[in-house]
Order: C-alpha cells, then sequence, then structure tokens
C-alpha cells in the first residue's frame, strides 16, 4: 500500500473532521443577544497542517493554522501537548484527540518529511477552505 496516495487521503479526510470541531467550538463560544433570535449556523474558518522537513527539528510536531488571521500553533505528535502558539486555548483538546486519533498517520508524514523526500510528494501542507 503506498502512503503517498492512501495516507494522504487519510490526513485529509481527518483535517475536514478537525475543522468541523473547531467550528463547533466556534458556534458555541459566540455570545449571545438575550433579546434577539440566533440561527446556529456552522462558519468554517481556513484550516492549515504543517509538517516542517528542516532537519534541526528533534521532536516530531506538527503546525496548526487557523482562521481569517491563522492564528497557529505546534504541538506535539506523541503526546498532543502544544508546544508554541497564538491559536485559542479553546482548541487544545481538540487537537490533542485529533492527534490521538491521527497519530500513526501523523507519525510517518513526519518520517518520510524528515527522511528528505520531496516535499511535493509529502503532505508538506494541507488546507481546506470548505468541507465538500
Amino acid at each position: 500500500m503506498n502512503w503517498h496516495d492512501t495516507g494522504k487521503q487519510a490526513l485529509k479526510t481527518a483535517l475536514r473532521t478537525l475543522q468541523d470541531e473547531f467550528a463547533h467550538v466556534d458556534l458555541f463560544s459566540q455570545p449571545s443577544g438575550s433579546s434577539s433570535y440566533r440561527f446556529l449556523v456552522l462558519r468554517y474558518q481556513r484550516i492549515a497542517l504543517r509538517m516542517d522537513g528542516s532537519k534541526n527539528h528533534k521532536r516530531a510536531h506538527l503546525h496548526i493554522d487557523y482562521g481569517k488571521e491563522y492564528k497557529k500553533a505546534s504541538y506535539a505528535i506523541d503526546t498532543g501537548e502544544r508546544l508554541a502558539g497564538a491559536l485559542d486555548d479553546r482548541y487544545d483538546e481538540i487537537v490533542h484527540n485529533w492527534i490521538a486519533k491521527n497519530r500513526h498517520a501523523l507519525t510517518e508524514a513526519w518520517n518520510i518529511t524528515q527522511s528528505g523526500g520531496k516535499p511535493n510528494a509529502l503532505i508538506a501542507q494541507l488546507k481546506v477552505s470548505k468541507v465538500d
């Protein structure tokens, strides 16, 4: 089984799931007016997952960029903990659980990236602007 074909599709699907979960958090954390009705609508923000092929990064991690201003944070693949960044804390548990669920594919993508493979053939960056 070729990782490029199956792994890329698996991570793309997983990233859409993460985007859905972020949209739910956004929806239910919006302040609501006491005297007005509000339609509940999911709003999908831009989301990107990046991995850096630089050899000076020892710990396997990923970068998540989210929202109109692309708030960014990096997370360890082995534990799901936030390493750095300005992404709102309310997403941390979702990212932690998402990494746990997709750890195998993320670790494989990290290993391929670190082995010096051509970035165009890897999951160097996935972007989702809407759910198909």
